[in-house]
């Protein structure tokens, strides 16, 4: 959804003026730069940079915070996105759109960013204006929730308790 991530940035530079919109991606720089010149973005708020997994968690640590929409598909109701599992364990926070599996009920719980409905018209602003509070959440925080609901020994646990639910009904 990239036209919604260089629009909510478009709105975003109102406030913060000096902000630059870092891309970590293997999308060609030269069609993010002319999508974002189209919303009057200055081509110097935009960085575009390759990187494979390996190479991703240095580069989000470059950044303050981390913006990612997903289209809202049916097949998108019931997934969540490794990207934010890997962002919250990092300890960035996260703006996100509502919609897309779980991702709303871990943000909210574990107050690691905002998650928005893009229907929406004030959506954007309203996010804007939390910016301030959410830069301020602890990494540890957003850490801790990540550690909580993304452990792998809590899935194994989990899974391990429904299977014993299902053979004690059997």
């Amino acid at each position: 959804m990239l036209d919604e991530m260089l629009a909510f940035f478009a709105v975003f530079l109102k406030t913060y003026p000096h902000a630059t919109f870092l891309f970590i991606t293997r999308e060609p720089a030269a069609e993010i730069i002319a999508m974002a010149q189209k919303l009057d973005i200055p081509e110097n708020a935009i960085k575009v940079m390759s990187a494979g997994r390996s190479e991703v968690p240095a580069a989000l640590m470059l950044s303050d915070l981390s913006l990612f929409f997903i289209r809202p598909t049916y097949s998108k109701k019931a997934s969540s996105p490794t990207k934010q599992a890997e962002i919250m364990g990092m300890g960035k926070p996260l703006l996100c759109n509502t919609g897309i599996g779980d991702t709303d009920t871990i943000v909210n719980k574990y107050h690691c960013g905002m998650a928005i409905d893009l229907s929406d018209p004030n959506a954007f602003d309203a996010a804007i204006k939390g910016m301030e509070t959410l830069l301020k959440t602890p990494p540890e925080q957003i850490m801790a929730g990540a550690s909580s609901y993304f452990s792998l020994d809590a899935g194994v646990s989990k899974y391990e308790s429904v299977y014993q639910s299902m053979l004690k009904k059997a």
